[in-house]
């Protein structure tokens, strides 16, 4: 009886064990989506990139260190946001893991210090420069997510930037901001564009929350501010080409981009409603990667 007893102790004991794998598995999933595997791949492309616009790849540690420096960054910042971001995504992003339920805020905000911690060891075995500008960018994640988010224009030039400053950093790492400049400022321009049109898509839980955004500070601001962002990517679109960063292979693919991009504006001035914004989001996501593309094309 005694053994009898002992076994089925032990077999429950077991059957916890698995039943809680389950749920550890679940909270990484759910850590892994929160931290946007298609933003943190486009990360990749442009350090990948960057690099080859200044002639090579560096070596092996160096290269390793700035992806993981850069893509921890990422990660800790994605997560942290949407910690900060929970009341607002249970109305504008339902489906999201943390709003949903599938993973406790605890587990976010963990998670997120582990990435900041693995960002700045990695940092630190770069050079000083690119160590400012990392340690600097986690401080801004920060601030964006407890912070500039809710005033507006200013959450929004706080992401394009951070995006940009990727090709920025990463040129910094061989010593050659220089050459990471303009592709930078093209990125943040699409960026721009990008977070003013998801603005106008997500005014509802703005509105709600009290986030005082483009589009809910003047009915038509957003769309002109979307607006002038394209216009301004498709004029300096073709510098990289002219000062010899990228070769005619980026020239051709970029000018098919700027029509996309024409059209779309062309689009957004006639009609500027909700449904038709999402559709936007949509299209001017394909034109950044379509734009991506185009990066790799002008080094090969």
């Amino acid at each position: 009886m005694v053994l009898s007893e002992a076994g089925r102790i032990k077999g429950d004991s077991n059957m916890g064990k698995r039943s809680a794998l389950p749920k550890h598995i679940h909270t990484l999933d759910s850590v892994l989506k929160m931290t946007r595997p298609s933003a943190i791949i486009t990360y990749i492309i442009l350090i990948f990139v960057a690099f080859l616009s200044t002639g090579d790849l560096p070596s092996t540690g160096i290269l390793s260190a700035t992806l993981i420096a850069v893509l921890s960054a990422a990660a800790g910042g994605f997560l942290l946001n949407d910690y900060y971001d929970l009341y607002i995504d249970k109305i504008n992003r339902p489906d999201r893991p943390l709003p949903a339920g599938k993973i406790t805020p605890a587990a976010v905000w963990v998670f997120s210090l582990f990435f900041y911690a693995v960002s700045i060891w990695a940092a630190s075995s770069l050079p000083l420069v690119t160590f400012i500008f990392i340690s600097g960018n986690l401080f801004l994640l920060f601030l964006y997510a407890t912070t500039l988010k809710k005033v507006g224009f200013i959450g929004n030039i706080a992401v394009a930037y951070l995006t940009a400053s990727v090709f920025i950093l990463t040129t910094s790492v061989v010593g050659d901001i220089a050459a990471g400049a303009v592709p930078a400022a093209l990125i943040f321009l699409y960026m721009g564009a990008l977070e003013v049109l998801k603005d106008m898509e997500d005014v509802k839980g703005d509105f709600k929350f009290g986030v005082r955004t483009l589009p809910l500070t003047h009915k038509d601001l957003g769309k002109y501010v979307a607006l002038a962002f394209m216009a301004l990517t498709i004029a300096l679109s073709p510098i990289p080409y002219y000062l010899e960063i990228f070769s005619i292979n980026y020239l051709i693919l970029i000018l098919i981009v700027d029509v996309l991009l024409a059209l779309l504006m062309r689009s957004l001035w006639r009609d500027s409603s909700l449904s038709s914004v999402i559709f936007y989001v949509r299209r001017i996501k394909a034109s950044i990667v379509l734009s991506m593309a185009a990066f790799i094309l002008g080094v090969l």
